[in-house]
């Protein structure tokens, strides 16, 4: 038996060469998806990151301290009541009077609480919700810190009081079928949330 080591190789190459390849190409479709990803997850983090500097959200955040040291008298069993009381003053007392006074929502503590609290949103869906990549620990890790946290819990208790604030409302009518694009689109938005609230 005369064994050819050219033709062995050529058996080889030619068995493992369609395999090989076709690794290949799901490594590059990996990269060719992933490194954009990642791209995009770093440029989300870096628009979240100057947002968190802005003087709007320092203000917002200066807002939401001062509640809870001035008017919960830093006691968490206050913040109810309390953020009751206030949402009536700067909002329930405004829509009350027929919207006579004018006031800026933007000042209110609840514009600086949903501020807030949309940011940390944000910030969790780029930690949990993606596929692939997330944001990395270490980012994430160099924006919370003992003072975000405690942030994050006011919020969430503000966000727990807030539910009582708005009016209930009943008997609301289907609405129209829209025939501007921009209502189209929120009807459809509409649609899709039946049954989700």
């Amino acid at each position: 038996m005369d064994i050819n080591c050219n033709e062995i190789a050529k058996s080889i190459i030619s068995f493992w060469i369609p395999f090989l390849t076709l690794v290949a190409a799901v490594v590059a479709i990996i990269f060719a998806i992933r490194i954009p990803r990642r791209i995009m997850v770093d440029q989300r983090f870096m628009s979240l990151t100057t947002q968190y500097r802005s003087p709007e959200m320092g203000f917002a955040i200066h807002c939401i301290y001062h509640f809870y040291k001035n008017d919960c008298k830093d006691n968490p069993d206050n913040i109810n009541a309390a953020y009751k009381k206030r949402f009536d003053d700067e909002i329930g007392n405004h829509m009350k009077s027929g919207c006579k006074n004018r006031i800026d929502p933007s000042k209110t503590l609840h514009f600086q609480k949903r501020m807030i609290a949309y940011y940390f949103w944000d910030l969790a869906r780029l930690c949990f919700e993606s596929r692939f990549p997330r944001l990395k620990s270490k980012q994430f890790a160099q924006m919370v810190e003992a003072s975000e946290r405690n942030l994050m819990s006011l919020i969430l208790q503000m966000a727990e009081a807030g539910k009582g604030c708005f009016e209930e409302c009943e008997n609301i009518i289907e609405p129209p079928d829209g025939d501007v694009a921009m209502n189209r689109m929120i009807k459809r938005l509409y649609d899709e949330t039946e049954g989700m609230a």
